[in-house]
């Protein structure tokens, strides 16, 4: 009798690398494709030192890569250290860096970041860290 081993490999995704202009407008990141994951993923952003600004981060989900996005639910947040419930706040700190675990089962097929400020001026990286099953 033969018996399937599955197997975990981790992803990283990069979902934004660059800087951000905003004047009281929203700038998004492309979808990445989160449907071949498993488990719970961590998503971290940072505001690199130079920028000036208070900028506002959102996640957002679709089933759709193209359009239909809206927030991920409040449930799908989670402290990356000790897995409780957790909120976003305003990300106004240069040189900082938040994460966030996101539930995956709460999370339609595609995720971005989106970000909204006024004079806003930032360079931020954001990676999302998961599993992908291969059996």
């Amino acid at each position: 009798m033969a018996i399937a081993q599955s197997i975990a490999q981790q992803r990283l995704d990069i979902i934004h690398n660059a800087g951000v202009s905003a004047s009281s407008t929203a700038s998004t990141s492309t979808g990445v494709d989160i449907s071949e994951t498993i488990g719970n993923l961590l998503l971290t952003y940072q505001a690199r030192t130079g920028g000036t600004g208070t900028v506002t981060v959102a996640i957002e989900h679709s089933s759709d890569l193209s359009s239909n996005y809206s927030a991920v639910p409040a449930a799908a947040l989670l402290d990356a250290l000790t897995g409780e419930p957790t909120t976003l706040s305003t990300f106004s700190t240069t040189g900082a860096e938040v994460t966030v675990g996101l539930r995956r089962d709460l999370i339609k097929k595609y995720i971005r970041i989106s970000f909204s400020g006024t004079t806003l001026t930032q360079n931020y990286a954001v990676a999302l860290l998961s599993q992908v099953k291969y059996t």
